[in-house]
């Protein structure tokens, strides 16, 4: 069954490529196959590269007393991001503050339409119409030829001021226009002491239904959402999430701020921080819980349908998504039964009840489960192979202490050694779940050691140390085995930008595009470009690539 998140997919033929990233959720997927190799088939070089609003990141981090290596956490408007029908390519320009559509086949320009103010974001489109929002305060509706359905101003009034090198309205409209259920969302306003305005308008005509200001975060970057909740990103601030049926204010993300954000199915990803890191968070229809349950080193992830995808600064990482979703929500409530026990210890300690040693086993317990879920959100099978060996290098040693102790422990630590090195032929390279096994045999072989400990005459600590702690690691790598949730990883030196077709993984990197292999990683397809790839979209058998040069290139099939 197709995820949750497609249930508001832009309504138009799945080959079209709708809205930034492809759809509300910000997934970066589409089903579309393409045939690989590619073949240039034209570039378009505008007169005017991209002129974004913040050229780089924050000059120093005053929490934390840091002046460098800072991630830029507000990309949004540093390339023509497109979104493509069958006929046509449409983008945004942040330089001559027009929305152009260029034919598909041949990348000329077909026409433009202008605004008052830089048009930062690329429009979405639904229903045979454009919708996107201008630096001018307004949010616009065109038809696919670019005439003029309705114009809205979301600014409380039009006052203008100098802003970004450019004048522009104290409230510029730079979320995006999302559309969904005849309801057309978007945001104003990046002051806020001056108020920010989170808006919903009726997609047919632009007239308002509901409008939410609050004064703590400004709205920047490209908002999302999923079927009850509204995401607005925040700059170099966490998103911001609002009830969609009216507008009511939820709360703020957890994180490290940024404007690269995706959503399934209650699980918000965002980022990157200032480290350059994407925050997991579990979000509802009440808000966010307070705990992260988890941060991963990258810059964007993809939601596919069976599997999920990474991109750091220089990997590439394949996710069991069914996998990955149970155990991120497993730590959810981790996390929360977490907090209730640590409260039921405090009190049971304040009123020296004899329940608090068993709420505090309990609670070290739930510690221990959720460290290894969380771990393995980001675990891939090499890794619990190489722990296994670890486990395996030390039974030498237990066997021979025993024997100095007068313990024949032979014949288990035997069969736990042969276990574990099964495992780690098992699981290397790409299956953790045929490693589970082989463990649980280690395990059980452990166990009976640990059994002829304890039934000893006279039992040696030393001994009974190394054992219990042998059997710990090997419930842990068993249990780690069981959550490894990493496919595969492979090296890629393209860190701007990700999607997912139905066949291959492409990546943005500085000069170049490539496609890698959804089964296995493996590098199947690269093309150079005229600079940073920052943005990929995939229509009707072409690969467009947006550059911050302003560069658009398209690659069709041989």
């Amino acid at each position: 069954m197709r995820f949750l998140f497609l249930f508001l997919a832009i309504s138009v033929s799945a080959a079209d490529w709708p809205t930034y990233r492809a759809d509300a959720a910000r997934s970066g997927v589409t089903q579309e196959q393409i045939k690989l190799p590619l073949q240039p088939a034209w570039t378009h070089q505008p007169v005017h590269a991209p002129r974004p609003a913040w050229r780089g990141p924050a000059k120093r981090d005053m929490y934390n007393d840091k002046h460098n290596d800072l991630k830029n956490r507000q990309l949004f408007d540093h390339a023509f991001h497109v979104v493509a029908d069958a006929k046509s390519i449409y983008f945004g320009s942040s330089a001559d503050d027009q929305v152009h559509c260029l034919d598909s086949v041949t990348g000329t320009e077909r026409w433009s339409y202008f605004t008052e103010g830089p048009v930062r974001l690329a429009p979405t489109l639904h229903d045979g119409k454009l919708y996107f929002g201008s630096d001018d305060g307004h949010a616009y509706c065109i038809t696919t030829e670019g005439k003029l359905i309705w114009r809205q101003r979301l600014a409380p009034r039009d006052y203008r001021i100098a802003g970004n090198n450019r004048i522009i309205s104290a409230w510029p409209v730079r979320t995006g226009v999302i559309v969904s259920d005849g309801m057309a969302y978007a945001g104003a306003g990046m002051f806020p002491s001056e108020g920010v305005h989170v808006v919903a308008l009726k997609s047919a005509d632009g007239i308002e239904q509901w409008r939410k200001t609050q004064g703590k975060m400004p709205a920047q970057g490209y908002m999302l959402m999923s079927k009850t909740v509204l995401y607005v990103p925040a700059g170099r601030n966490n998103p911001v999430l609002y009830r969609r049926s009216d507008g009511q204010q939820l709360s703020a993300a957890m994180g490290g701020g940024g404007t690269e954000a995706t959503v399934d199915n209650g699980l918000l990803f965002s980022g990157p921080g200032r480290k350059g890191s994407m925050v997991l968070v579990k979000s509802h229809e009440k808000g966010v819980d307070s705990d992260i349950i988890a941060t991963f080193p990258g810059n964007q992830f993809v939601v596919g349908e069976k599997r999920s995808f990474l991109l750091g600064d220089n990997i590439l990482s394949a996710m069991d998504r069914v996998l990955f979703n149970q155990c991120a929500n497993e730590v959810a409530k981790l996390n929360i039964e977490k907090r209730k026990l640590g409260k039921q210890l405090k009190e049971a300690r304040e009123k020296k009840s004899p329940d608090a040693k068993k709420v505090q086993a309990r609670l070290i317990e739930v510690s221990r489960r959720k460290d290894v879920v969380a771990r393995g959100l980001n675990l891939d099978p090499t890794q619990v192979a190489a722990e296994a060996r670890g486990l395996a290098a030390k039974l030498p040693g237990i066997k021979s202490a025993a024997n100095k102790a007068g313990l024949n422990l032979q014949r288990e630590i035997d069969a736990a050694g042969q276990s574990l090195d099964k495992a780690v032929v098992l699981g290397v390279p790409s299956n953790a779940l045929r490693m589970i096994g082989p463990l649980e045999s280690a395990a059980k072989a452990l166990k009976a050691a640990k059994a002829l400990v304890d039934v000893a005459v006279k039992p040696v600590e030393a001994v009974n140390k190394q054992v219990s702690e042998a059997l710990a690691e090997a419930e842990e790598l068993r249990q780690m085995a069981r959550v490894a949730c990493v496919l595969w990883r492979t090296e890629c030196d393209q860190p701007h930008a990700l999607i997912l077709t139905g066949n291959a993984v492409f990546a943005g990197g500085t000069d170049e595009v490539v496609a890698y292999a959804v089964a296995d990683g493996k590098k199947s397809w690269a093309a150079k470009v005229n600079g940073v790839a920052l943005g990929l979209a995939v229509a009707h058998g072409r690969l467009m690539v947006s550059t911050h040069r302003g560069t658009i290139h398209c690659f069709s099939a041989k």
